[in-house]
Order: C-alpha cells, then structure tokens, then sequence
C-alpha cells in the first residue's frame, strides 16, 4: 500500500513550495481518484467484470455446427494395387446442453469472477480510504508547520518588546528562568533563520 501512495509526495511538495495553499484539501482528495493507480485498479475492475459477462454469455445451451470436405485416394481392395479415388462431404450440427458437473463448473466460474469484481472494487474503496487519511494527516502537518512559521517570523519582528515583557514576567515568578533562557536562544536562531 506504500508504493501506492506514492503520488501523495509530489503533492505534499507541491503544497509546501508555497508560503500558503495552492490547492483546497477538497480538490487533492478529488486528485486521488485520478491518480495512476487508482486508474489501474479501476481498469482491474472493467477487466474483472469483463471476464464475468463473457464467462455468463458462454454459460447455458450452445448451439454448435461444422462442416468439412475431403479428397481421399485408397486401394480398392487390400489385394489390389489400383486406388480409388473420391471426394467426401459432411456436415454437423447440434445443441449442447449443460447438465449436472458442466452447469455447476459454469456456475462456479460465474460466481468465481463476481467474487473478483467485488474484491477489486473492494480494494479500490481501501487504497481510497487510505490515500485519503494519508492525505489528509499530510495537510494538517504541512498546515501545522506554515503556522509554526508564521508565529515565529510574527514573534520576530517584535523580538525586543517580547523580551522586555517576558522579564518582567521572571521577577514576580510568572515566568520560569529556565523558559526565559529558552527564549533568549531564540536570536541564534533568527539569524540562520532569516539567512
């Protein structure tokens, strides 16, 4: 099911190129059904149900026919050495009834093939179901990470207000010392970050 996914990293990446979403998460999902390989299961499924209407319409009463012609050269009798020559025509024709083991054996094949159709639709429906929920947590973290991003660069233009506030918040006790030096590394950061 992982190679399956697949097609979901181009389209995280794509997501991610940009400082905002390109795409609604609704039309990404509609991307899932015309993927390459959900076009491969659904052709899975035409070929399955394919093989089960030409398995029905083999079913049942055949009607048969055949026709031939010969040109055949033999002794006259087993003594003799002069041969006789003549043409042959025949035909057939007949009606083929299944009955008992052939008409259970045509029956198993039928529902042999709607049991392949409905595992190849059954499998479609799971890889869409899965392709969804990857998709889906994929967009929420991509989501997630832009916000991030976003306070940061928000917290950094305001960098020195926000220090001078979170001090005042140490000496009464509001703030933990330990998470004002946190925040005081921030700056290390801001410059490798703007760079």
């Amino acid at each position: 099911m992982i190679r399956k996914l697949t097609f979901l990293l181009p389209l995280i990446i794509l997501i991610g190129a940009g400082r905002s979403f390109p795409m609604t998460l609704g039309d990404l999902e509609e991307r899932i059904g015309k993927s390459y390989d959900a076009q491969i299961l659904d052709t899975d499924i035409a070929r399955e149900q394919h093989l089960n209407e030409k398995a029905r319409s083999e079913s049942g009463m055949k009607l048969f026919g055949n026709a031939g012609y010969s040109w055949i050269r033999e002794p006259e009798s087993l003594t003799s050495n002069e041969m006789i020559y003549y043409e042959k025509l025949f035909g057939r024709i007949g009606v083929s009834i299944p009955v008992i083991g052939s008409k259970w054996q045509e029956d198993a094949g039928i529902l042999k093939g709607e049991r392949n159709v409905l595992e190849k639709q059954h499998d479609l429906a799971i890889y869409r179901k899965t392709a969804k929920s990857v998709l889906r947590k994929e967009y929420v973290e991509l989501w997630n990470a832009q916000r991030k991003a976003a306070l940061f660069e928000e917290f950094l233009k305001d960098e020195d207000q926000i220090r001078s506030i979170l001090k005042e918040r140490v000496k009464p006790g509001f703030l933990l010392d330990f998470d004002f030096q946190e925040f005081m590394i921030l700056p290390v950061g801001q410059n490798s970050f703007r760079e």
